[in-house]
């Protein structure tokens, strides 16, 4: 039942509650009527999207929340299990790629928001995982395995997450990054920077296909590309820097990843996760890149950086002082 889907420790999302689920969650601890309450992300914060009455049975319970999941829906569900709770995720393999890295990397945070009545979780893909047969069995073999295992829920925690893959296709890749591609357009503007037709290529994430934002081609400075940027969303830049170093002409490509804190959440974790699409695919057609930086505000990417980065100054080295002789004949006797 733990499903396959991205848990991204390294880009977690730290949602808020919001003040109705908040309100929800005391008063369903209380109210042994309330069987479960259903969890989404919106607005950037866990909102409560229902209250489900509890069964005369725990099949029946777990029945309401099969009932109240869409095949290619994510969910959260606060179940109540006697007088304690277990938060379910609900996200199928064939919800929207976004979708999955974004239930994913936000789990955590809402178990640690809902407190110490949270006492287990579950991770689900599929709608028959949501029926209580299976949820029973897999928390008992979760309690087993817990009971043979010498490591802090901490550190359980952190080894169950960093194992944790994304399905793709009939295939599986750690989740290091989403693996997105390049639309045609954007290969083909790839393919002009290989070729020194183009200097720049701004893209941008389009659902789930890499785009290109803006194409550049003759002479240009990274200032002014910068200048064609978005004020408030992520963007990468391809860019061609030509430049004399050592009396050598050099033109290595760079890629920037530019992040504005006052972009979306949302787009900050998607962006983020695509970076090693973005290389991927660059140099899997041919164009290697020789720096990979990355800023959070535009206006530090200036030819200065790209040159100091590229050509970090040496180090001088110390001079070293000689000793002083000792006046007389001979050096310093030990007595």
């Amino acid at each position: 039942i733990d499903c396959i889907f991205p848990v991204l420790p390294m880009n977690r999302v730290n949602f808020k509650v919001s003040d109705s689920l908040d309100a929800a969650f005391t008063k369903a601890k209380d109210d042994n009527s309330v069987g479960a309450i259903k969890i989404v992300v919106a607005d950037e914060e866990f909102q409560d999207a229902a209250s489900l009455s509890a069964g005369d049975t725990m099949n029946d319970t777990c029945a309401t929340i099969q009932s109240n999941v869409e095949e290619k829906d994510a969910a959260f569900f606060a179940l109540r299990i006697e007088s304690n709770w277990c938060l379910l995720a609900f996200v199928p393999d064939t919800c929207h790629v976004k979708t999955r890295m974004l239930y994913g990397s936000s789990f955590e945070a809402l178990r640690h928001s809902l407190g110490s009545a949270i006492t287990s979780s579950l991770h689900c893909t599929e709608k028959g995982e949501l029926s209580w047969e299976s949820i029973d069995g897999a928390l008992k073999a979760k309690k087993e395995s817990a009971n043979a295992d010498l490591r802090t829920d901490a550190e359980r925690e952190k080894a169950e997450a960093s194992q944790m893959v994304v399905a793709e296709g009939t295939t599986r890749q750690y989740v290091h990054g989403v693996p997105i591609q390049l639309t045609e357009e954007a290969q083909a503007a790839v393919g002009k920077l290989k070729d020194k037709g183009a200097t720049a290529i701004i893209l941008q994430l389009d659902g789930e296909t890499i785009t290109v934002d803006t194409l550049i081609e003759g002479e240009t400075t990274i200032e002014d590309v910068v200048k064609k940027l978005p004020a408030s969303a992520p963007r990468f830049i391809l860019f061609r820097f030509v430049h004399e170093f050592k009396d050598e002409q050099q033109d290595p490509v760079v890629l920037a990843y530019i992040c504005p804190e006052t972009s979306k959440v949302k787009e900050r974790m998607v962006y983020s996760t695509s970076k090693a699409s973005v290389v991927g695919n660059t140099e899997g057609l041919g164009v290697k890149i020789e720096k990979n930086l990355e800023f959070g505000d535009a206006s530090e990417l200036t030819t200065e950086e790209i040159m100091t980065t590229l050509h970090p100054p040496e180090k001088e080295e110390k001079k070293k002082f000689s000793k002083p002789k000792r006046a007389g004949k001979g050096g310093a006797r030990l007595t």
